[in-house]
């Protein structure tokens, strides 16, 4: 149920980040063939639908808090292991063992689950500072070779 809630929603979050993020990046290189809409005036990039298009790809979902879920995960893993620790011998049987391992087994994927998305969504939020740092820079450029055309 846990990841039923949960992991579906994050990963495709996550997947449509990428997906725009990927965008963003073509469009700063200027190779995106499948443009969403215009991100160049006259040839020129449009820095502010790059950085409107940086900003929707920072809102949607990188802040999903997968390090919670991990807390989440080690606090049942605890409350199994105190469960069984507390569990009369002669009420431990074949099939309470098994379950027992299936279960914590089940949330050591769900753990590691979850470390990848935090790790994309790490990763991808690196990226989106290197683009947004180079439409900074770019526009600063531009800045500054207008100011020398109109001395």
């Amino acid at each position: 149920m846990f990841a039923e809630l949960m992991l579906p929603n994050m990963e495709n979050k996550q997947r449509e980040a990428r997906a725009l993020l990927r965008h963003i990046e073509r469009t700063i290189q200027g190779s995106d063939a499948k443009e969403r809409k215009p991100a160049s005036k006259k040839g020129a990039l449009d820095f502010e639908a790059v950085n409107r298009d940086i900003l929707l790809c920072y809102r949607r979902g990188f802040w999903s808090g997968t390090e919670r879920y991990i807390r989440i995960l080690h606090f049942f893993r605890e409350t199994m292991s105190l469960f069984m620790k507390g569990l009369p011998k002669s009420r431990r049987n074949a099939g309470i063992e098994k379950l027992h391992s299936e279960i914590l087994s089940r949330f050591e994927f769900q753990k590691r689950r979850l470390q990848g998305i935090d790790s994309f969504s790490k990763i991808t939020t690196r990226r989106l500072d290197i683009q947004q740092s180079l439409v900074g820079w770019s526009r600063t450029l531009k800045s500054s070779e207008a100011d020398v055309k109109n001395s």
